[in-house]
């Protein structure tokens, strides 16, 4: 359930901040918040968190067995 959770939320997360990064090459050529550093910022954060998201979960054991000591 767990694993599921951290799958989600990271490809949510990638899908987000792939959104923002590409923004300008089809949206509207203004920035999606008042800078372009900041939808930069807000892109790479995402990205960055969708990716160690779906390493949590890829590391995690799997829910039918304990964790080991």
């Amino acid at each position: 359930m767990r694993n599921r959770f951290y799958v989600a939320l990271g490809a949510i997360q990638l899908v987000v901040g792939g959104a923002v990064a590409l923004k300008p090459l089809y949206g509207s050529p203004g920035p999606l918040t008042n800078s372009r550093a900041l939808d930069m910022a807000f892109a790479a954060y995402f990205l960055i968190r969708g990716m160690m998201n779906l390493r949590l979960a890829r590391r995690a054991p799997p829910a039918s067995r304990p964790p080991e000591p």
